[in-house]
């Protein structure tokens, strides 16, 4: 191991994935840039992942081993064995381009208030059942990330010293494999400015063993919802009102329908009212943007038809076209409904829908 310090660690945590982590490591050592570290970190692997690792005699590339404990807690053990002073992450399964750490490093050398820099990844779908595309090309708004996360983790790299004022990926088990990557983004975007360039530097790979496959074992729901439930806790803690502010309109539906899909019927519906009592105090300080208050008033009406109150549901839906803006955003609001009916099993709630709007 070299004394002198890489500008870049580059962390991949990998588990039983002996057939791809070696693409991945010779993806990473192609770059066209040299002052990087590799650090692959075996989340208790039980193949011969060491083996194929050790191939590869590069003194860039170091080897840690660990006891299973997923995701998040490789890519930490990986972050604290790190030196450089930018972080790159990669999973097993994805690929580098030779340009990628040069074009994110490129960005924090020459954006001293950045904290984060992203790139696009192109999607490559492994069984050949759809043609390579490229899904997320978002330029970061924090208000969209608070409702959905569009940044992939390998078009990632951030200043090692954000760490001072952000806690490292949660280990919590309810994140295992899957969205503590979310989790973190927002946790260092509340503290630190991102940027992304509209490049794709890496390739993404789709296969049966992603944790969003069902199969996987891997409950999405509920990972959402862990996730929406803290940040909601956080933003109104911080904000209060204000919260209308800090997110976009369709988060107080995406809040209450993730209640919805756990099943927390009676729960969804207390958020619901509070998250309408917050906007009937923020409308009266700030300019709303025209869809803030239909977008509470739909999560009302769901909230309250699935707790079993289908007359004060059909009231709120009805509301939503006493609504001062409802002719000019009619069209938009409409075809929302109509593809979220199009989703739904329930024949009530969709004839009620129907009915209402």
């Amino acid at each position: 191991m070299s004394s002198i310090e890489p500008k870049i660690s580059v962390i991949v945590p990998t588990y039983n994935r002996a057939d791809m982590i070696g693409g991945c490591i010779e993806k990473i050592l192609a770059q066209t840039m040299n002052d990087f570290e590799v650090i692959v970190v075996s989340d208790g692997a039980t193949d011969n992942t060491k083996r194929i690792v050790k191939k590869y005699h590069d003194p860039k590339l170091l080897f840690f081993e660990k006891e299973n404990g997923g995701q998040a807690s490789a890519r930490n053990l990986g972050i604290n064995k790190s030196r450089g002073k930018y972080i790159s992450l990669c999973d097993d399964d994805d690929r580098f381009y030779s340009d990628h750490l040069m074009t994110l490093s490129n960005i924090l050398d020459n954006q001293k208030d950045v904290g984060l820099a992203y790139s696009d990844a192109i999607w490559i779908y492994k069984d050949k059942s759809r043609e390579p595309e490229v899904k997320y090309s978002q330029d970061f708004d924090k208000k969209s990330l608070e409702n959905y996360n569009y940044i992939i983790p390998q078009t990632a790299m951030f200043r090692k010293s954000c760490l001072k004022n952000t806690d490292l990926f949660n280990e919590a088990p309810g994140y295992r494999n899957g969205l503590e990557d979310w989790e973190f983004f927002l946790r260092l975007s509340d503290n630190y400015v991102f940027s992304h360039i509209k490049r794709v530097t890496t390739e993404y790979t789709v296969h049966d063993g992603n944790s969003f496959h069902a199969g996987s074992g891997y409950d999405y729901n509920r990972a959402f919802f862990l996730v929406r439930i803290q940040r909601f806790k956080y933003l109104i803690s911080k904000f209060g009102p204000s919260i209308f502010d800090h997110v976009d309109h369709m988060y107080p539906f995406d809040l209450v329908h993730c209640y919805i899909n756990n099943g927390k019927t009676e729960e969804s519906l207390d958020v619901a009212l509070k998250l309408y009592s917050l906007f009937k105090i923020y409308s009266q300080k700030s300019n709303c943007t025209p869809l803030t208050l239909p977008m509470i008033l739909f999560p009302l009406g769901l909230s309250s038809y699935s707790a079993g109150y289908e007359d004060r549901a059909k009231i709120f839906f009805s509301n939503i076209s006493k609504c001062p803006v409802y002719e000019s955003i009619k069209p938009q609001l409409t075809g929302f409904v109509n593809q979220y009916a199009s989703r739904i099993a329930n024949t009530g709630l969709k004839a009620l829908l129907a009915n209402c709007f």
